[in-house]
C-alpha cells in the first residue's frame, strides 16, 4: 500500500481528538468508516522509499467509540455536556487499553476530515485540563506508561 503523507509540521499533538479510519482489529489496513480517536502521542520520523529521504509524522491513537460503553471502567467517556464542544457528534467512549490503540502513519489513508462537519478538517478539538486528568488517571488505573514510550 502506498501512503499520501500530510504535512508532518501539521500533525496533531497529543490529547487532540482527530478523524481517522482506524484499522479493524488485527488489521494494519485503514478501516471503512472515519471515527474519532485521540492522540497520546506525535512525532516526526525520517522515511526512505527508493533510496530518497523524507520527514513524515507518525502517531499513537486511542479508539474512540459508541458510548454505550460507557459501564467499562478507566476509559475516557465523554458525556453528553462535553461532546459538542469536542467536535463530536454524540457521547463518546475513548477506549484506553493497549487492544485500541495504533501506531499510524499521518497520511490521507489513515486520517481524513469528517464528512458531516463540512470544513472542519481532521481535527475535531482538543481535551481541557480536567479531562486530560481523567486520561492520565485511566491509564495509570490499566498500569499503562504515560508520556509514552518515543515512536520508532
Amino acid at each position: 500500500m502506498g501512503y499520501t503523507f500530510h504535512n508532518p509540521d501539521e500533525l496533531p499533538k497529543p490529547f487532540d481528538i482527530v478523524w481517522c479510519k482506524f484499522p479493524l482489529r488485527g488489521e494494519v489496513e485503514p478501516g471503512p468508516v472515519a471515527r474519532p480517536v485521540l492522540v497520546l502521542a506525535s512525532t516526526k520520523l525520517q522515511y526512505e522509499h527508493d533510496g530518497v529521504f523524507r520527514e513524515i509524522g507518525a502517531l499513537i491513537a486511542q479508539y474512540g467509540g459508541d458510548f454505550k460503553l460507557n459501564h467499562i471502567p478507566d476509559n475516557l467517556h465523554i458525556a453528553a455536556g462535553e461532546f459538542k464542544s469536542l467536535g463530536l457528534h454524540k457521547a463518546t467512549v475513548f477506549r484506553l487499553d493497549l487492544g485500541n490503540r495504533a501506531r499510524l502513519i499521518w497520511c490521507e489513508e489513515y486520517f481524513v476530515p469528517q464528512g458531516y462537519v463540512k470544513g472542519q478538517g481532521m481535527t475535531a478539538g482538543r481535551l481541557n485540563d480536567e479531562q486530560q486528568g481523567r486520561v492520565l488517571a485511566c491509564l495509570k488505573a490499566r498500569g499503562l506508561q504515560y508520556p509514552l514510550p518515543p515512536i520508532v
